[in-house]
């Protein structure tokens, strides 16, 4: 609206008139928005599993919960088996 006005005030009237349009085509865009919620139902959100990631969110914990036992984790982190390059 401020865009229209001080276009107007100085006479800038391609300007004023591109404004127009869109004020005109967000202001339709918002009133379209707007219906579309209110007439939408709730839906569950869908599990979303990307290719290549195994899927194991939760599953520990449910291991853990069910056979009271631990994760197994590498003593010396950042060992890796094999050759290793000399740096």
């Amino acid at each position: 609206m401020a865009f229209i006005l001080n276009g107007t005030l100085h006479q800038a009237w391609p300007s004023v008139v591109t404004n127009v349009a869109w004020f005109l085509i967000s202001a339709v865009a918002l009133v379209r928005m707007r219906s579309e919620e209110a007439d939408a139902e709730p839906v569950e959100a869908t599990h979303l599993q990307y290719p290549g990631v195994p899927d194991s969110t939760g599953q520990m914990a449910v291991v853990e919960a069910l056979t009271g036992a631990l994760p197994v984790v590498s003593s010396a982190p950042g060992v890796a088996d094999g050759p290793r390059l000399a740096v």
